[in-house]
């Protein structure tokens, strides 16, 4: 947004100038005061996306007063972030006061440390943000450990019967209180964890197709499901099996060496198949351009597919076309 005071006149006036109409504002690498960024809400009462977190010094933590001014002036908020605590995250701090908020993020994100799984210390917090925020139906995870208290927290109504999507990226999470948490979640629908940070060492049941046979008979329901990173070097074809089991509407793969061109029939001689609407496929060496046009042949509602290859340019042939062509007439049916 720029530190200067003619920028941050030139900002004030672009904002005054939509008449109350901007539903967008991100603000970062700027000296706003606090008044000048509440000044900035009570101009727009449309809002649904604030974004102040990053590199500006003259707003510090959230203290609940200001929270609930911005939240006064801006009514409308569904997505929130705002300075806080290094050690503490939005849900424990400033969450309470925005009704709308549809994603709790239960994490420090202005984390300074070694990047460490880190544990909800103002439990009593989050749980008065759940009980205002009825519309949140997501809650991040990342980044946490789960002893049972946190647990225990997250199987309570109302949360649990609210909650359709959960992110675990690099939290540490153990395999019994993933299955846990997806057999005590009525309304989940939609999982990622990435894995921990760090490599594979880590969560080494993400990688075993046990885990997902497992999964499935906790929570069959599951549409989305984003897989781990760090497991590239240990799931297979195997874990793919399993997965496949879901009538999943979206899944995102990473490099996974082990998986073999087996994959591709696997996958379209399985329930995920008839459902498919969207994948993600990152540098996967199964998935050459001729793999992808045999998924897109067979899955009849795959409309949207991001594919990356690293540094395999080999694969880049004419079949990458016709499998677009083929996506694209899936678009305009």
């Amino acid at each position: 947004m720029g530190e200067s005071a003619d920028v941050l006149i030139a900002i004030s006036s672009f904002v005054a100038n939509t008449q109350g109409r901007l539903t967008t504002l991100h603000i970062l690498n700027s000296n706003i005061t606090s008044f000048q960024l509440l000044e900035m809400c009570r101009i727009c009462p449309l809002l649904t996306f604030l974004s102040v977190r990053t590199r500006v010094p003259n707003i510090v933590a959230v203290a609940d007063e200001f929270a609930a001014s911005i939240s006064r002036a801006s009514p409308r908020l569904e997505t929130v972030y705002l300075p806080t605590h290094t050690s503490l995250s939005a849900a424990e701090t400033y969450a309470m006061h925005f009704p709308n908020i549809k994603r709790l993020v239960v994490y420090p994100l202005n984390r300074t440390d070694s990047g460490l799984p880190t544990v909800p210390v103002r439990l009593d917090r989050v749980r008065l943000a759940v009980q205002r925020c009825a519309h949140a139906v997501d809650i991040d995870l990342s980044e946490c450990r789960f002893p049972p208290a946190l647990v225990e927290f997250l199987l309570e109504p109302p949360m649990r019967d609210r909650m359709t999507r959960l992110l675990v990226d690099h939290a540490e999470i153990s395999s019994d209180v993933l299955l846990r948490l997806a057999r005590g979640l009525p309304a989940l629908i939609d999982i990622r964890l990435t894995g921990p940070r760090g490599g594979s060492s880590g969560n080494q049941y993400l990688g075993q197709s046990d885990f997902y046979r497992r999964l499935f008979d906790a929570r069959p329901t599951l549409r989305k499901f984003t897989l781990p990173i760090c497991m590239s070097s240990t799931l297979n074809d195997d874990c793919m099996r399993e997965i496949s089991q879901f009538s999943l509407t979206r899944i995102v793969l990473w490099p996974y060496p082990n998986l073999t061109p087996a994959v591709i029939d696997i996958m379209i001689n399985s329930p995920i198949a008839a459902t498919l609407r969207d994948a993600t496929i990152y540098g996967v060496p199964a998935f050459t351009s001729e793999a992808l046009l045999r998924l897109a042949r067979s899955c009849p509602n795959l409309s949207d597919v991001k594919w990356e290859v690293r540094g395999r340019c080999r694969t880049l042939t004419s079949e990458r076309d016709a499998a677009n062509l083929h996506i694209r007439r899936n678009w305009s049916r």
